[in-house]
Parts: structure tokens; C-alpha cells; sequence
């Protein structure tokens, strides 16, 4: 530890003025110069020549600051900065075409955590596949664990999908995947995230100034979009890794016409369980029965981009998640069956229509979301007894679009959504031929949703983003409305202040079921809003900061206050014996989240982020009505990363700690030769500090021409910390009835490796 501490002030303090003359032969610091221009000057530095039509280049600026090894790095930056497509004819001869993906928003930072990671003038990120950069700990970038590399994302279980954003919880970020609601996010029970990340792909993550074409949930956005771009050749990639295998494939149907492009991947612990598996499934399963049983999980998807004419391109997708675990064993003359069924697919079918002034975008998902689970006692004796559970949502979603132009720099958007989900869930439990029904709830809901948005860009320095969304309710025949402001200032070349407000609402979310199930594993169930019991979710956010970015540094430094109202709480007996029902309150967060990046070179790059929350919640009837912390206010976390790219090497360092999760201590004493447990006040204390240092390697190299391939490995809590991350009470749901501990703990030190081909 205290060698990679003084590696780390090493790596932050230099400057190396005498190395930096030698490595980067090119030093850009171009502020709002002609684009035409600036390919004047590359041309000259480079000894090339740029082809485009006379009007492709017509009135756009650019500023482009940082220091250069080669002309691939630069054409790679103007391509975001610019939304073009630079297509090398020859070594001299470069033909610069309009991009084939969905235009950028105007990009404020190129490269902000790696060089795929934007960050655009909506306060949005924009993170692209194609030379994403390499994560710490993991031997591929999983998307979800990716944004957690962002300031304000925390995950509160080591999970790619119980992260925080903001103080808020998991279940109030939106996952969509082209189009297709995604309320199952993890394999593993959270551990990978069911996305494959060598899909190409663009992610929008949003945690703040949220445009009004979303809807839906409180707190984050994560918008993953696959390849639109129509192939001319085809494709096929291979690999696998210390827990799954993969393939993907894109060809050609029709050219410069049809495509189509698919990939599968599975896990297979049931042929061969590496080390790597069997220390996942040892993190998955601690507290819970399960001790080494049959588990699988896998995913696919299918995606056709069609062009139909020069105007209008149709898109049409489909996803499939889907986890089995089997638990059988004897015991007491007993066997006993577990069986658990996860599944989430859907599909969706986009058309874009883009004109001179406008674009159009209507588009039709479908989302199924199913949990079944089934407990089964068989004694010899008799008297078998079978516990079930299940989760079932259906989600239609219709969306229409449209967006106007209406000068250089001047928009409108206008829109219509449609959304119908329908959620049920039911506990239910049978002895011998006696059916109890234990718990249940099933509901519908109609959500019609009108939103307007007005756009000004430059105006004398100035940037305005206005919207407002409308949601109406059926059949319950409520109202609310959402605003959403964005207000941005540039005050000189390096520096730009920005202001975002908003008001958001949901009306899906998950509880916790722990008293029930004896499984210990997918304890939350959806539910829908009933307006009574469970009311709407709402909150509002406003957030204000600035960037810098000067040469090699960038400073993000953002603060933020967001409300967030009607969120609720299940009493699980522990805190008083007769108390076992919702409870209604109120969230407060107040914090800042910042992020320091130093490009050393074009090699070395180094990143600080840093985040302070403080989090309150309050609820009616209980502690007295004053408020606690919350389990999402994670006080302060603090990531150090460090990556260095040469050639065919690139290697990732991140150390991470955070302050420990609050938790409500339980108290015992002897009282008249009885043990007496009770509990202090609600999370008034907090677990120990967490921190980990993880590692990654990768190596690429060329088994031919048209073969390449990529070798990795990685190390996830490299000096094998032993973090307690969280401790659950349960029991004490009755007089006499004994409390029980379950002390969770963090993921020791896990090796794994990749090994990708592709033609």
C-alpha cells in the first residue's frame, strides 16, 4: 500500500517537461477555430489531404487542447467533437464523410475518463465503445460498472447494479437498452452486469438536467444503444473469460442497405468452474443455504438496422436475460428443492426520419419481466410443503419524437409517450392439498405523457435549455408535471459554469421481501403505485458547477441539493415486534462530486474523483418522526485510477475507499437471567472503511491481416481486504422470537483473465 500511495504522487506531481519534447511530437491549443481550418493545418503537419464537400465544414468551430503522438488520435477526437467519419482512402488521402450515428450534442470534454467517455453540454455523459478504455479489476468494460467509475455513482453492495446515483437507489435508475425497458439488470444476483460489452455500442448516462424525452424514474438514466451504423463487410468476434464465453456476429444483408447483427453469450460453471467462478458465486451466496449447486445464466440479442430510403432508417431489436439456480439436498431425512427463474426479454422496433431541418423518431418496445421461485419440503414421512414466489411485469411503450430546427442555433422538440405496465406479484404457500395465499397485489396503469422543449444555443455566450413534461394517469385521472431547465455560461475558452434543475416521478418500484423466502437470494419484488399506500415517487434536483479544462488538466467540480418524496419503508419487526408495515417519507441529499483528470502524455493519464453526500431520510412513525441517515449516503468516497496505453500494452491501477455504510447497532443484556436485545438509534453508527485496490492488463496483437486478438488478465482487492460492507437483522417478528445477524462482506481477491479473437 504505501509503495502504490507514493507511485500515485509521483504519477500526479510530474510534468516532465524533457520526455514530453520527446514523446509528443504535437502540441494542440486550438480555441473556436474554423474546422476548415484546423484540417489546413493538419494537412500541413501531417503531409496529408483532406476531401469533403465545400458546405460539409460551413460555419462549425471547434476548440481542441492536448498533446498528440499521432494523427489516428486527433482524427479520433474531431470525429466526436465534430459528429464526422474520417475514412482513410490511402496514406495520404483522407475523404471526410457525415457521421452514420446518431448526432452527438455539442461535447464540452473529450476523453473525460478515457477516450470514449464524453461529456456533453446537457451536463450528460457520452460513453462509446470503440476504444473504451481499460477498467481496473475487470479484464472487459462492463457498462454498468463503468459508470460507477463516474463521481456520485456508488455501489452499496459491490454489484454492477446496486449502484447509487445521487443518494438515491438502485431501483429508481432507468436501464434501457435500444428502446427496451430493462428491469433485470445483473448476472450473478447483480455480480455482471447482462450487457455484453463487446456489442458496439453508445451509452447516454444522465444524473442530472434530464431531457424531457425521459420519463419514468427518479433519479438516473442509463440509455444504451447498439450500432445503427449499416456494415459493408462482415464481422465475428470470440472469447471468453473466467466466468462466460461469447460470440458475436454483423454482416451484410443487403449492402449499404441491411444488416444484421446478434450475439450470445452463457456461463459454464456446469462444464468447467474456474477459480473465478466458483469466488463470485462465494461472494453471491454468503448468508443464504446455497452452497455450491447447478446455476447458469445467459443472454442474446438480435438487432436488423434497414435503410429505407435516403430520409428514413428502421431499427428493429430484441434482448433476452435469463438465470436458473437449482438447490437440492437432504437433511433430516428431508429433501429439499429450491428452484429460482429470472427473466427479462423484449423487444422494439425504431424508425429515424431525418431531414434538412428536422428529425422524427417514433418507436414501439415491448419489456417482460419474470421471478419465479419455488421452496420445497419433501420429509419421508410426508407432508411435503411448497412455498412460491413470483414477479411478473409487462411494459409497452409507444414514443413519438420530433425535433426542429429552426436556425444554426436554435431547436424545438416535441413529443408523445404512451406507457402501459401491468405488475403482479404473489407469496403463496401449500401444505399437502391446504393453499394459503400469503401475499399478493396486481395492478395496472396507463401513463400519457405530452412534452415540449425549447433549445438556444451562443447566445452572446450563453446556452438555454427549457422543457416541460406532463404525465397523466389512468384510470386514476392524476396530473403531474415535470420541469426541466439547463443553463449553461461560458465565461472564456477554459472555463464554463452550468446550472440544471428538474422534477421527476416514478411510479414502479421494488420492496423488500425478507420475512417470507428462506432462499436469501432476489429478495425484491416490483410493485405499481396504488395512490394510497404506495404513492407516487417524485423528486427534485437542482445542481450547479463548472468545468475547466486548460492543456492537459480538467476540473468537474458539481454541487447539488435533491429532494425525493413518497419513497417507503418496510418495518421488518426488528424495531418493534408489532410494526410490521409500510412507512411513508422523504429523502434529502445534499452534496458535491468531483473529478480531476492529468494527462501526463498521450500514454500516461491520471484521475481523481471524488464525492461527499449527506443523505437524511424522515419517515412517519418511526423514530419519533426526526430523521436518520439513509443507507445510500455513502459520507465521502474517494477513487485514485491511473492507465497507461503504449502500442499493443494497456495497463489500469484505481485504488478505492469510502466511509463504511450506516447501520443500526443491536444492544443485549441480562435482565432478571434473560438475555434483552434492543437497538440503538435508527443508523446511528457505521461499518468500517472500505477500500480495495484492483488491477488490469491487456495485450493486443494480430494472429494475421484480417485475425486479431486480445489477451487479459485482472485482479479485483489485489491485498485481499476483508470488508464488512453490510449487516441485516431479521426474526423478532413475534414475542420471544430471537433476533438474527447476518453479517455480509466484501469480494476477496479475484483473478481473471480474457481472450478475444476477431476477423
Amino acid at each position: 500500500m504505501k509503495y502504490f500511495l507514493i507511485l500515485m504522487v509521483i504519477l500526479w506531481g510530474q510534468t516532465l517537461p524533457a520526455q514530453t519534447s520527446r514523446h509528443l511530437p504535437l502540441h494542440l491549443d486550438y480555441k473556436q477555430k474554423q474546422s476548415a481550418w484546423v484540417l489546413h493545418q493538419l494537412e500541413q503537419q501531417f503531409q496529408v489531404k483532406f476531401s469533403y464537400p465545400s458546405d460539409l465544414l460551413k460555419d462549425k468551430t471547434l476548440s481542441l487542447q492536448g498533446d498528440y503522438d499521432s494523427l489516428d488520435a486527433v482524427l479520433l477526437d474531431l470525429s466526436l467533437l465534430l459528429n464526422l467519419d474520417f475514412q482513410k482512402i490511402d496514406k495520404r488521402y483522407i475523404y471526410v464523410v457525415p457521421s452514420q450515428s446518431k448526432p452527438l450534442k455539442e461535447v464540452w470534454v473529450t476523453g473525460y475518463l478515457g477516450k470514449s467517455i464524453l461529456k456533453s453540454d446537457d451536463a450528460s455523459f457520452e460513453i462509446r465503445s470503440k476504444n473504451w478504455h481499460l477498467l481496473p479489476g475487470l479484464t472487459e468494460p462492463d457498462i454498468l460498472e463503468g459508470i460507477q467509475s463516474l463521481p456520485g455513482v456508488v455501489s452499496l453492495d459491490e454489484t454492477a447494479t446496486q449502484f447509487s446515483v445521487r443518494g438515491g437507489t438502485a431501483d429508481q435508475n432507468r436501464i434501457i437498452w435500444d428502446g427496451i425497458n430493462i428491469y433485470h439488470g445483473g448476472h450473478l444476483f447483480g455480480l455482471v452486469s447482462v450487457f455484453n460489452p463487446n456489442i458496439p455500442h453508445r451509452i447516454t448516462f444522465i444524473d442530472k438536467g434530464t431531457p424531457v424525452v425521459y420519463g419514468e424514474r427518479v433519479s438516473s438514466i442509463i440509455d444504451i444503444q447498439t450500432s445503427d451504423k449499416i456494415t459493408d463487410k462482415s464481422h465475428v468476434e470470440l472469447g471468453f473469460n473466467g466466468i462466460s464465453s461469447d460470440a458475436i456476429i454483423k454482416f451484410p444483408v443487403i449492402k449499404n442497405k441491411l444488416d444484421l447483427q446478434a450475439s450470445f453469450r452463457r456461463s459454464y460453471e456446469d462444464v468447467l468452474e474456474t477459480k473465478t467462478f466458483k469466488l463470485y458465486e462465494d461472494k453471491a451466496f454468503q448468508n443464504t443455504k446455497v452452497q455450491h449447486e447447478f446455476f447458469m445464466f445467459k443472454d442474446y440479442n438480435f438487432k436488423i438496422n434497414y435503410k429505407l430510403n435516403r430520409h428514413n432508417v428502421l431499427h428493429l431489436s430484441m434482448i433476452h436475460i435469463d438465470n436458473d439456480l437449482e438447490h437440492t439436498y437432504r437433511q433430516d431425512n428431508t429433501t429439499l428443492n429450491d428452484l429460482l427463474d429470472t427473466e427479462n426479454q423484449g423487444f422494439s422496433i425504431d424508425l429515424q426520419s431525418v431531414f434538412k431541418q428536422s428529425k422524427w423518431h417514433n418507436a414501439f418496445s415491448f419489456s417482460g419481466y419474470r421471478l419465479d421461485y419455488m421452496s420445497k419440503t419433501d420429509p419421508d414421512t410426508g407432508n411435503t410443503s411448497v412455498f412460491t414466489k413470483s414477479n411478473r411485469i409487462k411494459d409497452v411503450n409507444f414514443l413519438s419524437d420530433y425535433q426542429l430546427k429552426t436556425s444554426r442555433n436554435q431547436s424545438w422538440n416535441f413529443g408523445y409517450q404512451l406507457a402501459y405496465k401491468a405488475v403482479n406479484f404473489a407469496f403463496k404457500e401449500r401444505h399437502n392439498n391446504a393453499l394459503f395465499n400469503l401475499d399478493n397485489d396486481d395492478r395496472t396503469l396507463y401513463t400519457n405523457a405530452l412534452f415540449a422543449a425549447f433549445h438556444r444555443k451562443n447566445y452572446h455566450n450563453w446556452d438555454f435549455y427549457a422543457g416541460l413534461r406532463a404525465n397523466f394517469y389512468l384510470p386514476v385521472k392524476r396530473v403531474k408535471l415535470e420541469p426541466r431547465l439547463i443553463i449553461n455560461r461560458k465565461l472564456n475558452p477554459y472555463l464554463k459554469l452550468q446550472l440544471t434543475g428538474e422534477i421527476k416521478h416514478q411510479v414502479i418500484s421494488q420492496i423488500n421481501e425478507t420475512v417470507l423466502s428462506d432462499l436469501g437470494l432476489e429478495r425484491k419484488v416490483w410493485r405499481l403505485v396504488d395512490f394510497d399506500k404506495f404513492p407516487i415517487i417524485s423528486a427534485k434536483q437542482v445542481s450547479m458547477g463548472g468545468i475547466f479544462q486548460r492543456q492537459n488538466w480538467l476540473v468537474d467540480l458539481d454541487f447539488y441539493y435533491k429532494h425525493t418524496g413518497g419513497i417507503s419503508t418496510l418495518s421488518l419487526g426488528f424495531l418493534n415486534p408489532v410494526d410490521n408495515s409500510f412507512h411513508i417519507g422523504d429523502r434529502n441529499a445534499f452534496g458535491l462530486d468531483l473529478f480531476v483528470r492529468k494527462k501526463i502524455n498521450n500514454k500516461l493519464k491520471a484521475w481523481l474523483s471524488y464525492s461527499y453526500m449527506d443523505v437524511k431520510e424522515q419517515y412517519d412513525g418511526l423514530n419519533d418522526g426526526a430523521a436518520f441517515p439513509a443507507h445510500t449516503g455513502i459520507s465521502h468516497v474517494l477513487s485514485l485510477s491511473t492507465s497507461y496505453h503504449y502500442k499493443k500494452i494497456e495497463l489500469a491501477v484505481a485504488w478505492k475507499i469510502h466511509t463504511g455504510k450506516v447501520f443500526t447497532e443491536l444492544e443485549t443484556e441480562n435482565y432478571a437471567g434473560q438475555s434483552i436485545s434492543y437497538f440503538e438509534s435508527i443508523n446511528s453508527d457505521r461499518l468500517p472503511v472500505y477500500h480495495r485496490l484492483d488491477i488490469s492488463g491487456v495485450y493486443k496483437f494480430k494472429v494475421s491481416k484480417q485475425i486479431k486478438g486480445k489477451i487479459g488478465v485482472s485482479i479485483k482487492n489485489v491485498y485481499n481486504r476483508k470488508s464488512l460492507i453490510n449487516i441485516e437483522y431479521s426474526g423478532n417478528n413475534q414475542p420471544n422470537d430471537p433476533v438474527q445477524i447476518r453479517k455480509y462482506y466484501a469480494i476477496g481477491l479475484i483473478p481473471n483473465f480474457v481472450f478475444r479473437l476477431k476477423w
